[in-house]
């Protein structure tokens, strides 16, 4: 059983941005085969762009960490 399909044989795509809305902090919900991708607004990250980014300097560098 795969999540992302449905129908007798598995053969039809669940839209999740349409039926579970899973991106919170998100520009748009792309429905893919079986999945959906989140196209998170800055400083959002994580699978549903539920994490808030810090940005952080270690050393001479800049990272962009993620909070939960």
């Amino acid at each position: 059983l795969d999540p992302g399909w449905t129908g007798r044989d598995c053969s039809i795509d669940i839209d999740e941005c349409q039926t579970i809305q899973p991106c919170k902090a998100a520009k748009s919900c792309i429905n893919l085969p079986g999945s959906y991708k989140c196209d998170c607004f800055d400083s959002f990250g994580g699978q549903n762009c539920e994490m808030v980014g810090n940005w952080i300097r270690l050393g001479r560098d800049l990272i962009h960490s993620f909070i939960r």
